[in-house]
């Protein structure tokens, strides 16, 4: 089964691309924000450890029902990628990929307009977000959904 990792910060078209590939190539869905809002209510609280626990637990049922899965989260860390990797039993035996979007601070304060205040939005792009060896890189200012969409028909 194939395992994707989509992250970048807030504005970058995550959840757009996480929508069009399950629907295009029919993955379920793992967001870890929704995780994070039924434990704590906000996004804005995060424990590494248990809430990458729960989201690798529920990959591991959804790859052990022969189900491709996608996990969408900001992973800026790559230490939280290697939590959630570790709590996924058996993850070496899938194929992960891993696509990081990228956008400007001004296009995610459009995107996020009435949704996040600005500030906000500027504070996470204050924070670097660390390379993965092989990650799949798509700048969203200049690169439609359709031609992302298209480069990953060639991957996935």
């Amino acid at each position: 089964m194939k395992i994707i990792i989509i992250r970048g910060h807030t504005g970058t078209g995550k959840t757009t691309l996480t929508k069009a590939i399950c629907k295009e190539f029919h993955y379920d869905r793992i967001e870890i924000d929704k995780i994070k809002i039924r434990k704590y209510g906000t996004t804005m609280k995060f424990n590494p450890t248990e809430d990458l626990y729960a989201a690798a637990q529920k990959a591991l049922k959804i790859t052990n029902s022969h189900k491709n899965v996608l996990v969408e989260e900001f992973f800026r860390r790559k230490r939280n990628i290697e939590i959630f990797k570790k709590a996924f039993s058996g993850i070496e035996n899938h194929d992960i990929i891993h696509i990081r979007l990228e956008a400007s601070v001004e296009t995610a304060i459009l995107r996020k307009d009435g949704v996040i205040p600005r500030e906000e939005v500027i504070k996470q792009y204050q924070k670097v977000i660390e390379s993965i060896k092989d990650e799949i890189i798509f700048n969203t200012d200049n690169t439609s959904l359709n031609e992302v969409m298209t480069k990953l028909k060639l991957v996935l």
